[in-house]
């Protein structure tokens, strides 16, 4: 596992890890609840760094997860499946080291390896 985080209702831990993949947990009952884990040709975990390469909406809907080609994904953890439509390639050209979620609000950001920042609107 490269990266943890629970979301901000504390039911779920979402993980990422060196097989490129993504898994819930659903800590009330302790057992991953989507298999298999999700997983996306684009998606390939920077394995290379402890920066939070993952994170989680205020109100515990989506992910947002930063992949070692730059691309930026945004997952929706309620309904089970990426949000195809927010899947940014284009502006990263380093792999994504960082992310992090605007605490009451609907925009996030990522870095990348080289520094570039950038902030999203979901």
């Amino acid at each position: 596992m490269t990266c943890a985080r629970f979301t901000p209702d504390e039911n779920y831990v979402i993980s990422t890890g060196h097989d490129h993949t993504v898994k819930v947990w659903d800590v009330r009952k302790w057992q991953e609840i989507y298999k298999p884990s999700f997983e996306h040709e684009e998606y390939t975990c920077p394995g290379f760094t402890n920066h939070t390469k993952l994170a989680i909406s205020p109100n515990s809907q989506f992910v947002v997860i930063g992949s070692q080609n730059g691309t930026v994904f945004v997952l929706d953890i309620k309904k089970g499946q990426w949000k195809i439509e927010e899947i940014h390639e284009d502006l990263h050209s380093d792999p994504v080291v960082g992310c992090e979620w605007q605490p009451r609000g609907s925009l996030f950001a990522s870095i990348d390896r080289a520094g570039g920042l950038y902030v999203w609107k979901d």
